[in-house]
């Protein structure tokens, strides 16, 4: 679904390069990059999480995963509950190391 979204968005951005709508080209390029589902590919997704904590924001982190959790991981079977549970304390532990390891070595 994502190369789909991609593709779209690509078209999207040639026809508005063609019809040499350029204000409207900025638009859509700042709203795909503020784009908080990424398309919903993994990649972007992860890339989102890691740089969240590479920043060291935890309210941001927390907020994504809220979102994640509301518009993803809420629609999943009940036998994968305890896998985003699991993911999710994962991810606030390796949050938590990332922040002990730059406190340890300033």
């Amino acid at each position: 679904m994502g190369s789909a979204v991609e593709r779209t968005d690509e078209h999207v951005r040639e026809y508005l390069i063609y019809r040499g709508f350029t204000s409207s080209l900025k638009h859509l390029d700042n709203e795909i990059k503020a784009d908080k589902e990424k398309g919903f590919r993994v990649d972007k997704i992860i890339e989102q999480l890691l740089q969240l904590v590479q920043i060291f924001d935890l309210s941001g982190l927390k907020e994504y995963w809220l979102y994640l959790d509301r518009r993803l991981f809420c629609r999943l079977e009940d036998v994968y509950r305890s896998t985003v549970n699991k993911l999710r304390t994962s991810l606030y532990r390796y949050y938590l190391i990332n922040t002990i390891q730059v406190i340890t070595t300033t």
